[in-house]
């Protein structure tokens, strides 16, 4: 029998791949190492936004996310779960 994945198995997996490519881009840009990188990642204002599955900003490519991470006044905007009063850039780019 083949399951299919459920909603949060595929959030959850998208969301790794997001963040070892999130990871790759800072020590390509910056040329530190895999342990800053990380720190810089998990300790960015995405990370909130991110990890919300409502919020389903796992399904952007990471390029956008690393933008999206390099832009904190934008981040700043939304709450933990990713929402905001106003049209959602992050769900509607």
């Amino acid at each position: 029998m083949n399951q299919q994945p459920t909603h949060h198995q595929i959030a959850v997996y998208l969301t790794n791949y997001a963040l070892s490519e999130l990871v790759k881009y800072v020590m390509e840009d910056t040329g530190c190492n895999i342990e800053q990188a990380m720190e810089r990642v998990y300790n960015s204002p995405l990370m909130p936004a991110l990890q919300d599955e409502e919020g389903e900003l796992y399904i952007q490519s990471p390029a956008y996310l690393y933008e999206l991470m390099n832009k904190p006044t934008l981040i700043a905007a939304f709450g933990s779960n990713g929402q905001d009063a106003r049209q959602n850039p992050i769900r509607n780019p």
